[in-house]
């Protein structure tokens, strides 16, 4: 039941940006992303200064852990450049397509990306690691969005889960929204030789974003690595 709750608002979501253009995409985008990454970093900041006395002793850990022989050192810094990777993109591919559509110069806009991937990987990440070492989240049953609620509860118990879910919304709608608008960059520039056909293949390319949408929540996240 949750699972058809989540892909209707999705498609939902998906028709009302999809199909109203680009320039709607940019619109909504642009007010999402710092409502969402603002309203982040309060919550984190909150609960580093309800636990402040116990940052000492967990920046302590972080250091013991990474330089341990057990842990392995290389592990965590390759595990570290893949986890930053998927976080950011930066080097990925992806991020340029977006970057292509500001009307910033190129010098602008590439400090722009660079702010971008420092905000995303070097403060939100690492605010969210350190708040729930604060908190000693248990996360041995808890999966990578379980985890951020559950931080958000142990903050506010009682509305942090309405808190997360929203913060986790509008990462996931933000999210969709830049994918596609990627994805269809890349298929226009494909067809530039081939206008006549365009409309054709934009509506082909939104009905498999559709399809990528159900793949997306009713598959497992193993099951689509494996994809």
């Amino acid at each position: 039941m949750v699972k058809r709750k989540i892909i209707l608002i999705l498609i939902l979501f998906s028709f009302v940006f999809i199909f109203n253009g680009t320039n709607t995409i940019t619109r909504i985008i642009n007010k999402i992303v710092p409502f969402m990454t603002g309203l982040f970093l309060i919550v984190c900041m909150y609960g580093l200064i309800i636990k402040f006395n116990y940052i000492d002793d967990v920046l302590i850990l972080i250091i013991k852990d990474a330089f341990t022989i057990k842990s392995g050192f290389i592990s965590i810094v390759i595990l570290g450049l893949k986890r930053s990777l998927f976080s950011n993109e930066a080097g990925l591919g992806t991020a340029p397509s977006i970057n292509s559509y500001s009307d910033n110069t190129p010098i602008k806009q590439g400090y722009l990306q660079v702010l971008t991937c420092f905000i995303d990987t070097i403060v939100m990440c690492v605010l969210l690691g350190i708040v729930i070492l604060l908190f000693n989240i248990n996360m041995d049953n808890a999966n990578s969005e379980q985890l951020s609620i559950l931080v958000f509860e142990n903050i506010f118990p009682n509305y942090g889960k309405l808190i997360g879910n929203i913060i986790l919304f509008t990462f996931s709608l933000a999210t969709i929204i830049s994918g596609y608008y990627a994805g269809e960059s890349n298929m226009l520039f494909n067809c530039i030789n081939k206008k006549d056909k365009i409309e054709k293949y934009k509506f082909f390319y939104k009905l498999l974003f559709i399809i990528g949408l159900f793949i997306g929540v009713f598959f497992t996240n193993n099951k689509l690595w494996e994809l």
